[in-house]
């Protein structure tokens, strides 16, 4: 299985626990292949190396293009479907 799913899913991505300076703890899903896991994506980019604190939903619709990031970096609700 560990062989052949990285190739049936279009996000394929190691989740790991993680701290800030301050001591806080964060959850990080990386996404860029490293030689310790296996990890890739096929959706053009759109959600970068990583994604902090990832929530399904908001990476679909910035995958998809339903919302947009806004300028602090998470992303915000549109009103309308593009596409």
């Amino acid at each position: 299985m560990s062989s052949m799913a990285p190739y049936y899913v279009d996000l394929c991505g190691f989740l790991g626990a993680f701290r800030h300076e301050d001591g806080t703890e964060f959850r990080r899903l990386l996404i860029s292949n490293s030689p310790e896991y296996i990890a890739g994506e096929r959706v053009g980019g759109r959600l970068g190396a990583y994604v902090d604190n990832p929530n399904i939903a908001e990476m679909l619709a910035r995958v998809t293009g339903w919302q947009q990031p806004s300028p602090s970096g998470t992303v915000a609700a549109t009103t309308t479907k593009k596409g």
